[in-house]
C-alpha cells in the first residue's frame, strides 16, 4: 500500500502513531476492513471509493481497502489515505470472512527509492 497524509493528515498521523499493530480484519462485499480506531473524524466529504483505494472509515473505526473491481459507495464519508500498489489481485483471492492482520511499515527506503525514480 502507498499511504499519504496529503488528503487526510489527521487520520494519517493517527495511523502512523498506531503502527505496528495486530488487528482483526474482515473481507466482506468487496472490502477489506481492518479494525483500528484512529479516534479522528472524517476529513472531506468523499463516500465513493475506487478499486484499490485505502481510506479510514470513522463510524466503523476501520481502515478499509476496496478489493472489488467496481467503485464502492460507503454509507458515510471516509478519509482517503492512499491505494494498494501491489498485491491487489492476491487480496481479491481471500474468501469472505475474518482474519488476524499485522500492520506495519514496509522498508521506507524501498518506497522512497521507487517514488524518486517514477
Amino acid at each position: 500500500m502507498y499511504l499519504t497524509g496529503w488528503r487526510a493528515p489527521k487520520a494519517y498521523a493517527a495511523l502512523v502513531g498506531k503502527l505496528p499493530a495486530t488487528t482483526r480484519a474482515r473481507v466482506l462485499g468487496g472490502l477489506l476492513s481492518l479494525k483500528l480506531d484512529l479516534a479522528v473524524t472524517h476529513e472531506g466529504h468523499r463516500s465513493v471509493l475506487c478499486p484499490g483505494e485505502v481510506a479510514y472509515w470513522p463510524p466503523a473505526a476501520s481502515v478499509v481497502a476496496v478489493l472489488s473491481a467496481d467503485n464502492v459507495k460507503m454509507p458515510s464519508p471516509v478519509s482517503l489515505l492512499g491505494f494498494v500498489v501491489s498485491g491487489l489481485g492476491t487480496l481479491r483471492l481471500l474468501p469472505e470472512g475474518s482474519y488476524e492482520a499485522r500492520l506495519d511499515f514496509a522498508d521506507r527506503e524501498d518506497v522512497e527509492r521507487s517514488l524518486a525514480h517514477a
